[in-house]
């Protein structure tokens, strides 16, 4: 007999969004989390980054250990890392901290914090141990622009009396802007494809729903390509290419 196919319209679309129980709260959740961790891991990746193009002892090692997590891709890693959830349970208010029982987002937002950024900060506290072992890549593709950025700026700056700090806003920042965009695709990407939203089309597809099933598929490529659109448009206005200056 096979399967027999009926147009249904919208119907499907419809379903998905109105009438299952956890399609939509499960894409607006990943939705913000991916808004919150990307701002999170470039920073972050950058940032390990310029600390591992400086030159000291153990510099081959210190690299592999952020990298390690990418090339061994084991649900070990991510049981020892949810391990270290001391900050975390501080943030809570789970454990006793340095200062006594307490819950620390309450308490930066009493000494005068505005909530927004207390609430980022709890978010970021509970998922950092998560970034470090999405950041691996991240790191060694900041890495490689950091070492592609010729040295005689930097030497021309010190010699005009620029101090490290200014270099590095002056310099560093606008000569890897270009490696910004790609890290945050390939963020954006690499978070969609790990979001439980995969996980729910695949099971809708299971259930033999097919038509929900590609129903969700297609509202969540809409929404992954709206949020890549939106991210690669407000990057490019401030991205700086330094062939193209010179």
């Amino acid at each position: 007999m096979g399967i027999l196919f009926e147009f249904v319209g919208f119907e499907n679309f419809r379903y998905a969004w109105n009438v299952h129980s956890e399609y939509r709260r499960v894409l607006v959740n990943s939705m913000g989390e991916a808004a919150i961790n990307l701002p999170v891991i470039i920073i972050f990746s950058l940032l390990i980054a310029a600390i591992l193009n400086t030159r000291f002892k153990g510099n081959v090692f210190a690299r592999a250990v952020f990298f390690l997590p990418v090339i061994l891709a084991s649900e070990a890693v991510n049981v020892a890392l949810s391990q270290a959830v001391d900050l975390q349970a501080l943030m809570e208010g789970e454990r006793m901290g340095v200062f006594g029982n307490f819950e620390l987002n309450v308490l930066l937002i009493e000494a005068g914090f505005p909530e927004a950024i207390v609430t980022f900060l709890a978010q970021t506290v509970n998922t950092i141990f998560g970034i470090i072992s999405l950041a691996g890549v991240q790191i060694l593709i900041f890495l490689a622009g950091l070492q592609s950025i010729p040295s005689h700026l930097y030497e021309a700056a010190k010699v005009e009396g620029a101090t490290p700090y200014e270099s590095f806003w002056k310099i560093t920042i606008p000569m890897v802007s270009p490696h910004i965009i790609t890290v945050g695709v390939f963020t954006i990407v690499d978070s969609f494809l790990r979001s439980p939203v995969t996980r729910l089309i695949i099971q809708t597809k299971d259930n033999q729903q097919y038509g929900v099933s590609s129903a969700m598929s297609w509202i969540y490529f809409v929404a992954v390509m709206t949020f890549l659109g939106i991210f690669v448009y407000l990057s490019n206005k401030g991205a700086f290419y330094y062939d193209d200056e010179h």
